[in-house]
């Protein structure tokens, strides 16, 4: 696996977990 491949990977898991993150407090929110 390249480092160019993990570092993309990372920022996909970083993206998804903010989004998840967003997602609650939204929920929470209403």
């Amino acid at each position: 696996m390249a480092a160019q491949d993990l570092f993309q990977t990372k920022r996909y898991l970083q993206s998804l977990f903010l989004a998840h993150l967003t997602s609650e407090k939204l929920s929470k929110a209403h």
